[in-house]
């Protein structure tokens, strides 16, 4: 897989650094969501996270990419939304949950019955099921070839 040009990467930094002045950056690389993570860390301020889709670097030069995250208030965003966790896409903005890691929490969540971490862990997903020429089912897809009925207590046995 190609690596992302350092040039996009340092827009991103840029960004962050100047609306963070004093705030620690941390990233890296997420291979499982192709996206690249940027972690804000600041003393007694919470965790803020923000991944760019590979998809995004891919269509976004560096001025593109500065021009992108000015326009969508990247910054802004960060700050209001709840838990400071988001995504950007192509489409735009998105919350990510703090419980969406992997497939087996998409299932827990469907028996919990909690709706509102299945949004998130589904968008979390969301790369993965835009994307239907991939040999991996999606979450979605997964779920539902496993037969789980969000009301009940299990998969379905048939």
């Amino acid at each position: 897989m190609a690596r992302i040009a350092e040039e996009r990467l340092d827009a991103v930094r840029k960004y962050l650094r100047q609306d963070f002045p004093d705030w620690a950056l941390a990233e890296r690389w997420d291979g499982e969501h192709e996206a690249h993570s940027f972690l804000l860390k600041k003393p007694r301020e919470p965790l803020h996270l923000l991944k760019v889709s590979r998809a995004v670097f891919d269509d976004c030069g560096p001025r593109k990419l500065a021009g992108l995250l000015e326009g969508r208030q990247v910054a802004s965003a960060l700050r209001k939304a709840e838990k400071h966790r988001l995504l950007l896409t192509a489409r735009g903005l998105d919350p990510i949950d703090p419980s969406a890691r992997d497939g087996c929490a998409a299932l827990d969540a469907l028996f919990r019955g909690d709706d509102r971490a299945t949004a998130g862990i589904l968008l979390d997903f969301h790369l993965e099921l835009e994307d239907p020429a991939r040999d991996t089912p999606g979450a979605v897809t997964a779920i539902v070839q496993a037969g789980v009925d969000p009301a009940a207590s299990g998969p379905e046995v048939g």
